[in-house]
């Protein structure tokens, strides 16, 4: 199984374990917990984050990645785990190893999805008109165009 993205934003949290949970509390209340074995990635993105090396120790066990990100939300250093390596090392070389059909085929599903998400969050934040929804609505995903050569598309965002 791939586990989750889990995508730690807001500041002043601490991560630590608890039993086989990762558990989320800021100012001592506890804000939410998630199972470690559930974690495949692990994107530290808040200032102020902190986080109990047990924690760190028990996502390395269970295979996962942690992604450290600075002040600019652009990562600056990946742990990653020594031990069973060789299922991610797999995956990258499954990626690699594509042809360039299916590279473009999955790279148009995560343009779809990602636009997809867009027009979710907009249209329940009711900002734009019924006009400009439908064109959203109507895109289809990237075409063969060279890349952001959907100008239409893309400018709305």
């Amino acid at each position: 199984m791939i586990g989750r993205v889990i995508e730690i934003a807001s500041e002043g949290r601490h991560l630590a374990r608890y039993r086989g949970l990762m558990t989320v509390t800021c100012d001592g209340a506890e804000d939410g917990r998630v199972p470690l074995d559930d974690v495949g990635v692990l994107l530290c993105n808040a200032r102020g984050l902190t986080y109990s090396n047990d924690l760190l120790v028990e996502l390395a066990k269970r295979g996962a990645a942690v992604v450290l990100c600075g002040n600019n939300y652009l990562p600056v250093a990946w742990l990653w785990p020594l031990e069973g390596h060789h299922i991610q090392a797999l995956r990258m070389r499954c990626q690699l190893e594509a042809s360039l059909p299916l590279q473009k085929r999955l790279w148009q599903a995560v343009v779809r999805a990602k636009i997809g998400q867009q027009k979710m969050t907009l249209s329940l934040l009711i900002y734009f008109t019924d006009k400009q929804y439908e064109n959203i609505v109507s895109f289809s995903g990237p075409t063969r165009q060279p890349a952001n050569q959907n100008p239409q598309q893309y400018t709305l965002f």
